[in-house]
């Protein structure tokens, strides 16, 4: 029977993609995009589905004539209605004329499929996009093939893999190595950003948060301008229409993303560094299906190099409410506790130890069901030790 294989993707853009300069076809080096009798995968277009066929004839300009494999009846494919069997593309060799492609579109942000068509001498590749059949030409490393999903135990912690940054979070960075699920790169995970030499403290453009003097508060802003003096013009988020751009020093701003080393859409050379897979989890009596999840790292093997940190200033945290909750994130686990990273109202963050006993009522027998690395939580302030650096976090 025929493999049924979904195709498509995202709405390919239309008016920026129309500005894009059109570039010269070069033939595909080697000859014909298909061998006769190769099995590619054809779109029959009366089911709106993409099924295994075999190469009869090449029709030239990229067209060929195909029989499909269920019941040997036969069609003529135009370019973009005929793209490699995605289960023989070579995953890990270099994008080639035929396959199905994952672009990243950087002018809007977004990510959209199409089917590479020639490969050209300049080292770009031209594809037609799924939902328009337009070309668009660029370049290989913002582009990522489709190919059947790595299975999660397909997978060893330690393992090199080249990925594509799909996403930023405030915790780290996603990155598509093309298992069932992305993989997340923790902040601790992810090799230090180098700053030039001389350069200011903040981008224009960054998103921070900065001290509102007149209130004493923190709020989040966007840097608008870099200033000679060293302070920095930025726009509230929350600004009103009679408040304008505040100058603030670069002591009372922090900022509310971390820098990343790679930019969204490229590729990147990663490590396994913890896997989970899916699990069962009881909760109060209720039945939860938990997903598997992977852990990356930009460290080769897996592990960061250990760094000793400088202990903590947990002075604002002592002052805190210990009735209210706040926003924390899981860094790691270990048998006697979860250790959460939470931020005081002035923008200090530090780490605070959760036991199990305060997650929730009743006995907890196993602390990696009620959470993982990454995960947000609400927790309160239970109890703080300025001297000792310590700080205890209750749910």
């Amino acid at each position: 029977a025929a493999a049924e294989i979904a195709g498509g993707g995202g709405q390919a853009p239309k008016a920026p993609k129309a500005k894009a300069k059109a570039k010269k076809r070069s033939k595909k080096a080697g000859g014909a995009m298909f061998e006769i009798g190769e099995i590619v995968e054809s779109y029959y277009e009366d089911d709106d589905m993409w099924y295994d066929a075999k190469v009869l004839k090449d029709l030239g300009s990229n067209s060929f004539s195909v029989a499909f494999t269920e019941d040997d009846s036969e069609q003529e494919c135009k370019p973009g209605y005929i793209r490699k069997k995605m289960s023989e593309v070579d995953r890990d060799g270099p994008i080639e004329a035929g396959e199905w492609v994952n672009v990243y579109y950087e002018e809007e942000g977004r990510w959209y499929r199409g089917i590479v068509q020639t490969e050209n001498s300049d080292g770009t590749v031209t594809l037609l996009w799924d939902e328009d059949g337009e070309e668009f030409t660029g370049k290989p490393e913002v582009m990522r093939k489709m190919v059947p999903k790595l299975r999660l135990d397909e997978l060893s912690v330690g393992m090199k893999m080249e990925g594509t940054v799909k996403s930023y979070r405030e915790f780290g960075m996603f990155v598509d190595v093309g298992a069932e699920r992305e993989g997340l790169v923790h902040i601790s995970q992810a090799a230090e950003v180098e700053r030039p030499k001389g350069a200011a403290a903040f981008d224009v453009g960054e998103r921070v948060s900065a001290l509102y003097e007149e209130e004493d508060e923190w709020y989040p802003a966007t840097v608008d301008k870099v200033n000679k003096d060293g302070t920095f013009t930025v726009t509230w988020d929350d600004s009103g229409e009679e408040d304008g751009p505040s100058t603030v020093e670069a002591s009372n701003m922090k900022l509310l993303m971390p820098r990343f080393p790679v930019q969204i859409g490229h590729k990147v050379d990663v490590w396994v560094h913890r896997i989970e897979p899916a699990r069962t989890s009881f909760e109060r009596g209720q039945k939860r299906e938990l997903p598997g999840r992977l852990g990356l790292s930009m460290f080769e093997g897996g592990r960061a190099p250990q760094a000793r940190k400088k202990p903590a200033d947990l002075s604002a945290f002592a002052e805190m409410d210990s009735s209210k909750f706040i926003e924390g994130e899981v860094v790691r686990i270990q048998d006697f506790g979860a250790f959460v990273r939470v931020k005081a109202p002035d923008g200090t963050e530090a780490e605070g130890l959760l036991l199990p006993g305060q997650i929730r009522d009743g006995f907890v027998e196993n602390l990696e069901e009620e959470m993982s690395a990454g995960d947000k939580v609400k927790v309160r302030i239970a109890r703080v030790d300025p001297r000792m650096r310590r700080m205890q976090l209750s749910m």
